[in-house]
């Protein structure tokens, strides 16, 4: 899970792994690992009598190993872009598929790639990307202090914009670099897939089409005081901000879990919203639980609506690319299943 270590594994045209007087090579490291992957399936199904419950000590060791493996799965992929298949990716996709935490594209991540320096979230990926990607070759290799860090990673920023506006949602808070402008990407921190993105490099929705480029969006940098200006369009004001943002569990489990207080109030803001940009109340059941059928079509349309926001449409996308034609109908008909429960 080490930056350095992953490019060096990757490029090597021969690996072996060396641990005292013992050596393996890498498709027999991987085959070990593939194997533990089918025996710890059985193992969790039969061991302590098959339905006893499993030590806690002996389940994180193995979870741990599991972690391991799939850090390990990096480089087995980087290897067959770089040796069998010859497709390297550009700067962008580099740099957030080794930077982003529990994403790496569409595979799950568990830990984020360790760096002892900050500038090596860029520096020490540039040995995986395309040699002929036109923003890698404009990328200043230097070292310093946390002034040197924070004048690299916003030269960055100003370059992956050139490549996508959406840059900007990489642009989380809170950072832990000091000295950075608010448009640019602290890479040092624990960076997410952005919401409404279902993987890296593939939103759910594109208001200005899937082949739009950042160069439309007309913007400049101001080097010296670090200051963005974009060209955009005015489309409404904001009217309200919610209060409440989702979160984990906050105590140490070994799956993450979801913080069900903080997200019921965040379905309930959702709600609220909805409820009074489609104009005022939704009408509720009478006494004996009946509704007139232009009720029941407006409640049904509420409920959608609150559901495609609070997942920014994935659920939506999901159920559209799955289902069986027509899909619009079946789609809509299990959204209304998910937001009941």
């Amino acid at each position: 899970n080490r930056l350095w270590t992953i490019q060096e594994a990757t490029l090597a045209p021969l690996v072996v792994f060396v641990c005292g007087r013992r050596t393996l090579c890498f498709d027999c490291l991987r085959g070990a690992l593939f194997f533990f992957n089918v025996a710890n399936t059985h193992w969790l199904r039969q061991a302590h009598g098959g339905g006893a419950a499993h030590p806690p000590a002996e389940l994180r060791s193995r979870a741990a190993l599991l972690d391991l493996g799939a850090g390990m799965g990096r480089i087995f992929q980087e290897r067959k872009a770089v040796h069998k298949l010859r497709r390297r990716k550009p700067l962008y996709d580099v740099l957030l598929k080794y930077n982003l935490v529990g994403e790496d594209g569409g595979g799950i991540v568990p830990v984020k790639i360790g760096a002892a320096l900050p500038e090596d979230r860029v520096f020490g990926l540039l040995g995986l990307v395309d040699e002929e990607d036109p923003l890698a070759k404009r990328v200043r290799v230097r070292y310093g202090d946390e002034k040197v860090v924070a004048r690299v990673y916003t030269e960055v920023a100003a370059l992956l914009l050139e490549e996508s506006v959406d840059a900007l949602l990489l642009a989380q808070r809170p950072c832990t670099t000091p000295g950075l402008p608010s448009w640019v990407t602290d890479w040092a921190m624990d960076l997410r897939l952005p919401v409404g993105y279902a993987r890296l490099g593939e939103p759910v929705f594109a208001a200005s089409g899937k082949d739009a480029t950042a160069q439309t969006a007309r913007f400049t940098v101001d080097d010296a005081a670090g200051r963005l200006t974009i060209r955009g369009v005015a489309v409404d004001k904001i009217a309200r901000v919610g209060e409440q943002t989702y979160r984990g569990d906050s105590e140490g489990r070994i799956t993450e879990l979801v913080d069900y207080r903080s997200a019921r109030r965040v379905f309930d803001e959702v709600d609220e919203f909805v409820r009074e940009a489609r104009g005022g109340s939704v009408p509720q059941q009478d006494s004996s639980g009946n509704k007139q059928d232009d009720d029941k079509e407006e409640a049904l349309a509420h409920r959608q609506t609150c559901l495609r926001v609070c997942d920014s449409g994935l659920s939506w996308r999901y159920f559209t690319t799955k289902l069986p034609s027509p899909p619009a109908a079946a789609a809509m008909s299990k959204l209304s299943t998910l937001e009941s429960t």
